[in-house]
């Protein structure tokens, strides 16, 4: 099963890496990985420095 979820994963991640840049890898690992935005940008009226666009996590249950 292990197996099936780190390929899965390196499928995904590939697929990710495409659209860095623009966007920023804030988590690289080896079960890990998060892309983010980071302009300055105001959502709802609250000012944030970095948005979360996609990421991939391998956990030992699911």
């Amino acid at each position: 099963m292990e197996d099936t979820r780190s390929e899965i994963y390196q499928r995904l991640k590939k697929m990710l890496k495409k659209y860095e840049p623009p966007f920023i890898a804030k988590s690289d690992y080896d079960s890990r990985y998060e892309l983010r935005s980071m302009k300055d940008i105001e959502i709802a009226g609250r000012k944030r420095s970095e948005v979360f666009f996609a990421g991939l996590i391998i956990q030992s249950s699911y």
